[in-house]
């Protein structure tokens, strides 16, 4: 399956079921549309089948985003553990 920018099947599954919790809703969009891009490319460069693809893409859009909490914001800390480290 040739590689792509963006995945098929991440465009396909790209519609994520509003919340009535419109908070909760943008935070989860906000993880699919990051961290669900990125998991979908490296599924697909490394050739999962598709329904395994779809299973598994399904289950961290339905299931893990909603649980990830709300989107870093400016006052977050930086990634790579510096501040933990020091």
């Amino acid at each position: 399956m040739p590689s792509e920018t963006e995945s098929l099947m991440f465009r396909q599954l790209d519609n994520v079921a509003r919340d009535s919790d419109v908070e909760k809703f943008e935070a989860s969009r906000f993880w699919w549309s990051t961290c669900g891009r990125d998991l979908a490319r490296m599924m697909s460069v490394a050739e999962y089948p598709e329904e395994a693809q779809r299973q598994f893409l399904g289950f961290f859009r339905d299931t893990i985003t909603p649980q990830l909490g709300r989107r870093p914001d400016s006052t977050s800390g930086q990634s790579g553990g510096k501040h933990i480290l020091e």
